[in-house]
């Protein structure tokens, strides 16, 4: 397996963790899966099996598409939800909101921080 997908996921699951996100769950496993060439999946999601898989043709670097890969399939593994599914949107947001917020904001004052 890529290490550029273990590296991925670590990130991932601890921004995750740190934000206080990941539902109680467990950190996935990754895996890495060929695809046929008309396959327009980059990454997959098995919570069945607690694995959340990237395409080989990006699983080779840690690249900004490998890492925008994880965190979709680890949100959909946290969220329970679907592709477009209610669940899924809801994560998604709350983990924008949450990354603006310790991003933008002074801890404890609610004030806006002072960044560029």
């Amino acid at each position: 397996m890529g290490d550029a997908c273990v590296r991925a996921l670590d990130i991932v699951w601890k921004t995750l963790t740190d934000l206080g996100l990941t539902n109680g769950k467990v950190k996935p496993l990754v895996g890495i899966f060929a695809a046929p060439i008309d396959c327009q999946a980059a990454g997959l999601n098995r919570p069945e099996v607690g694995t959340v898989y990237v395409k080989a043709d990006f699983a080779e670097s840690l690249t900004e598409q490998l890492i925008f890969i994880v965190v979709e399939q680890v949100i959909h593994y946290v969220s329970g939800g679907a592709g477009y599914s209610r669940e899924f949107q809801a994560m998604q947001a709350q983990v924008i909101g949450r990354l603006v917020q310790t991003r933008c904001l002074e801890p404890h004052t609610g004030r806006q921080a002072n960044h560029p």
